[in-house]
């Protein structure tokens, strides 16, 4: 990466369409979504080795979402697929969150965060309950 000063944000977006790309997609939709998931789970490891900054992170958030977009037998697996992404580390609840509040493409904008609303208030709900356990021990030291 170092060498030809490709960035981690550019190059997380090209491993994840030579993941999707390398997946032989079935003909009927039911099968989609569970083979979205399996490659996710598959090749974790990659995808959270390129997405060590908060920009990377954010920057494959976007493109999965424009990847969806474009492929329609991939438009209701969205909210699945940012799912598994944050259950084997590749995303953090804070890239997801702000995603959800401001880096929110236009293309799809309404169905993707129908998708992932109730996802997005749990990890809200886990934020705040966080920030009220940080409130509760400062007051205990003072």
């Amino acid at each position: 990466m170092r060498r030809n000063s490709w960035s981690e944000h550019d190059v997380v977006v090209l491993v994840w369409d030579a993941l999707m790309a390398s997946v032989e997609w079935p003909l009927r939709p039911d099968q989609t979504e569970a083979l979205a998931v399996q490659q996710i789970r598959r090749f974790s490891m990659v995808l959270e080795a390129f997405t060590q900054s908060p920009k990377s992170e954010i920057a494959l958030l976007k493109h999965v979402q424009m990847h969806c977009y474009s492929e329609p037998r991939l438009l209701k697996a969205f909210g699945r697929m940012v799912y598994e992404l944050y259950e084997v580390d590749v995303l953090s609840d804070s890239a997801i969150l702000f995603w959800a509040a401001k880096g929110v493409r236009f293309e799809g904008k309404t169905e993707f965060l129908k998708q992932t609303e109730s996802f997005v208030k749990k990890l809200q709900a886990l934020e705040d309950a966080d920030d009220s356990d940080e409130e509760e021990s400062e007051d205990d030291e003072e």
